[in-house]
């Protein structure tokens, strides 16, 4: 996904950076990146974080993503999500990218 997106623009960093899909900026909220990039730096990305734990902004992000597949996908979603709750959730989200 870095690769495809940096292809495009070699000489563009700032123009990289939103042709990358939501997948590539979830996945960097993995385990296996936990003390690479995690670990003790958590807040000082997300300073309005009411959550230290980054498993929980994972799901939230999944939850998220799957949402937006749906909706891509033309499925139904009435009847089959708590959208009250994915609401809820795009709003944690929200307010933890504030600054």
């Amino acid at each position: 996904m870095f690769d495809s997106a940096k292809e495009k623009f070699p000489d563009s960093p700032s123009k990289m950076i939103p042709e990358l899909k939501f997948v590539f900026w979830q996945k960097m909220l993995m385990a296996n990146y936990e003390e690479r990039i995690w670990q003790g730096c958590f807040n000082s990305i997300f300073p309005n974080a009411t959550v230290e734990n980054r498993q929980i902004f994972y799901d939230w992000t999944d939850q998220l993503r799957e949402l937006r597949n749906r909706i891509a996908h033309h499925e139904p979603i009435i009847f089959n999500r708590n959208l009250e709750n994915d609401l809820e959730v795009f709003n944690k989200i929200y307010l933890l990218s504030l600054y």
